[in-house]
């Protein structure tokens, strides 16, 4: 968890793996979680119940630090209602203000 992002939290389940690098030019270094050997760009990310994935790269648009987070939940085989429109995997994470 050197890098303090959020998505690090993930690599404690197992089968769960961090994603980084550089998909497009104009965006910067991305991560992604990769769940049950997926490429991780289909990994939905919410926070609080918002989408915070980007629809063109399939990283998140948003970095929280671990501090601000409150719950973390990685869905992968049995879907709910918010973590439908992947079919992958998401992640669900709720702030401490959220």
């Amino acid at each position: 968890m050197n890098g303090r992002n959020f998505l690090d939290l993930g690599q404690l389940e197992p089968g769960v793996q961090l994603n980084s690098g550089t998909v497009l030019r104009y965006k910067a270094p991305y991560s992604t979680l990769s769940l049950n050997g997926q490429s991780g760009l289909t990994t939905r990310a919410t926070v609080d119940g918002v989408d915070i994935t980007d629809e063109h790269s399939g990283t998140v648009l948003l970095n929280l630090s671990q501090d601000t987070l409150h719950e973390y939940q990685i869905c992968r085989s049995v879907f709910d209602v918010s973590a439908g429109l992947t079919g992958s995997g998401a992640v669900n994470v709720a702030t401490r203000s959220g």
